[in-house]
């Protein structure tokens, strides 16, 4: 087993692409990303969740039409993924809940 000294505790901090764009992170205690940025003003988000670890909001503040707010059912399953925008049209992410069996 290895020294926990040796492992690594966080994601991607930053990067930068071959235009010369740098993307940089930032995580919460848990680990999950909280903001996303590149720079020169090409995304700027932040990102909420709800206390068991599902995201719930992301905040474009770039461009409010990529704002995203999402629900869960009680199974934890993703059943609405809709604009922040409440008069924008809501779509439904429909569940496949019949398999069909297979036998050999």
């Amino acid at each position: 087993m290895l020294p926990t000294s040796n492992i690594a505790l966080a994601g991607l901090k930053a990067m930068t692409d071959g235009r010369n764009h740098t993307s940089s992170f930032l995580y919460n205690a848990k680990l999950q990303p909280t903001h996303f940025d590149i720079s020169g003003d090409l995304v700027n988000q932040n990102y909420d969740y709800y206390n068991d670890g599902r995201i719930s909001f992301v905040d474009n503040t770039t461009d409010a039409k990529f704002d995203r707010a999402y629900s869960y059912d009680h199974m934890a399953r993703l059943t609405r993924q809709r604009p922040a925008d409440r008069r924008a049209v809501t779509r439904e992410i429909r569940l496949i809940t019949n398999f069909p069996t297979m036998t050999p």
